[in-house]
């Protein structure tokens, strides 16, 4: 069974992603989280101007830590970011607790 974010995961997220990447373009209104089965090993994916696709799992994985990670990173998508080659980088293409706690902290969320 899918695990659905609690909202107190969603807004402080959205909020730290608007911080580090600013608003989106053109005031496109509010930032939305669908979930969706998505093919092979991907866990979210963007569907501008504003939704964020959740991959359906287990609440066994969707620790808090990723899931405001993935909401953070996939914002950063809505809000014209590519993926980074730095791996330290909350956009790199793989996210790692070691990456995503540090960005967390730095922006009140842990």
């Amino acid at each position: 069974m899918a695990f659905i974010f609690p909202q107190k995961w969603i807004t402080p997220a959205i909020l730290a992603a608007v911080t580090a990447f600013g608003p989106l373009p053109h005031d496109p209104g509010p930032v939305t989280i669908h979930y969706i089965n998505l093919p092979g090993n991907y866990i979210a994916a963007t569907d501008p101007p504003t939704r964020i696709g959740i991959d359906k799992r287990s609440k066994h994985y969707w620790r808090k830590w990723r899931a405001q990670c993935v909401i953070i990173h996939e914002y950063g998508h809505l809000a014209g970011r590519k993926h980074s080659s730095n791996p330290r980088s909350i956009m790199h293409a793989r996210i790692s607790r070691r990456t995503c706690l540090p960005f967390l902290r730095r922006h009140g969320l842990r």
